[in-house]
């Protein structure tokens, strides 16, 4: 990582004023008991290829994904959203 004093310093060379900006939101008091009944939880699943993370949606969701895509290989970024308590219950 570089300070941002020392990235800055071909910015004003330039001309240009440079300003930090935090990009780390604050998340302090953000949640509460009151206020977060709504939020979904997000979970990435990342793997080599072929070693099961469709066929494993697939069983969470009740889909076929897998089934359709050549050489059952993913293709493409698939995003879903998935009742997990009735899967695992």
């Amino acid at each position: 990582l570089v300070p941002f004093d020392l990235a800055a310093i071909p910015a004003h060379g330039l001309g240009l004023k440079p300003v930090m900006v935090d990009v780390e939101p604050d998340w302090s008091g953000r949640l509460s008991q009151e206020n977060n009944t709504d939020l979904t939880p997000v979970i990435a699943v990342l793997g080599h290829i072929n070693h099961g993370k469709t066929t494993l949606l697939d069983a969470l969701c009740g889909t076929g994904v897998v089934k359709t895509e050549p050489g059952n290989i993913t293709q493409s970024v698939h995003a879903v959203t998935a009742d997990v308590s009735a899967s695992l219950g």
